[in-house]
């Protein structure tokens, strides 16, 4: 197996081919490789991660299979779980060029697909060489491609306005383009354009779905949701990934990795964080349930801020040390729909 390019401005020469596997051996290693990647960043979710592992792997291999069909996956599951991290992490794990669209961010525009054209074109600038490179179109072209919030793209309700529904079906559509079997004009000068075809790409969708009456929705299901049917196909056949809420014992185990994040702060002026371990568990065990893990460290940075405010404030000096602990936290209580 051959190296494979990094995203960003010190991304790789196109020449460079991904991490493509050649034998038997190859794909084991590079299946093993994509999941160790994203186990580092998402937890309790090991079939999930294997079932991307596999997707990633069979990406690579493309080529080795010229018929493979539309490499597609919904994951679906509530707020918080690492459904986009899980996303990110495999999408720079692979190597190859890669995008991230928020559903919502699209403002289709007569359903032509031209603003997501815009979103693509920045594709481009992580491969650097010349436009008319092979090399680097094939990379481009071989993109992964991650579309979240999936499931804010609900049609209105027989109440809503013409012109919503008609804006919201022009944005479904516009996901639809990239979801589906299709080819994208990007204009990327005055004098030259490119057509960029969505069917080489791997594209993972995310979405909470709440309410849905199946937990793996399939195309009625999704079409009742609110979902045009041009869109619903492509979702409700692609691999149907599902993240049930994290227990507390895992966002207790990923805070430990993820704790050390915010702790920068206190470097700057001098001093140190140590977060105790009885604060983690603490956090872990009374976190509301739909706050995840994102809502559990800001919970803790937000502690951790407010001690470093008050360090400052006292004038300590240079060396003091902070202990987060239990006592210091404040969870969170869930609101009513009625004022008290």
């Amino acid at each position: 197996m051959c190296p494979y390019p990094r995203n960003g401005p010190d991304a790789a020469p196109a020449s460079m081919r991904a991490l493509v596997p050649t034998c038997p051996e190859d794909a084991k290693a590079l299946y093993s490789l994509l999941r160790d990647e994203m186990a580092k960043h998402v937890v309790g979710h090991d079939a999930t991660l294997c079932d991307l592992a596999v997707l990633g792997v069979r990406h690579l291999a493309r080529d080795l299979s010229p018929r493979s069909p539309l490499l597609r996956a919904l994951l679906i599951g509530p707020p918080g779980v690492g459904k986009r991290t899980a996303a990110l992490a495999l999408a720079r794990a692979i190597g190859l060029p890669w995008l991230y669209l928020p559903a919502t961010a699209t403002s289709e525009l007569n359903w032509e697909g031209t603003d997501v054209a815009d979103y693509l074109m920045s594709l481009y600038d992580q491969v650097p060489g010349s436009d008319y490179s092979d090399d680097r179109r094939a990379l481009v072209e071989r993109a992964v491609v991650i579309i979240d919030d999936i499931d804010q793209l609900r049609l209105p309700g027989r109440y809503g306005s013409a012109s919503t529904r008609d804006y919201e079906q022009g944005r479904q559509r516009s996901v639809a383009l990239l979801v589906g079997d299709s080819v994208i004009p990007i204009k990327r000068r005055r004098s030259m354009s490119r057509q960029w075809p969505s069917r080489n790409a791997l594209v993972l969708c995310c979405a909470e779905f709440q309410g849905l009456r199946s937990a793996m929705p399939g195309v009625e299901d999704l079409v009742d949701w609110g979902v045009i049917p041009e869109l619903a196909r492509h979702l409700g056949t692609s691999a149907m990934l599902r993240l049930s809420a994290l227990r507390s014992a895992d966002i207790v185990h990923l805070l430990r990795r993820l704790v050390g994040e915010f702790t920068d702060a206190f470097r700057v002026f001098g001093y140190t964080l140590l977060v105790s371990e009885e604060a983690i568990r603490y956090v872990g065990e009374h976190m509301p349930e739909d706050g995840g893990v994102q809502g559990a460290l800001a919970l803790l940075a937000a502690t951790a801020h407010g001690g470093l405010a008050r360090l400052v404030q006292d004038s300590a000096p240079p060396g003091s040390r902070y202990i987060l602990a239990p006592d210091d936290i404040r969870i969170p209580r869930p609101r009513g729909m009625w004022r008290e």
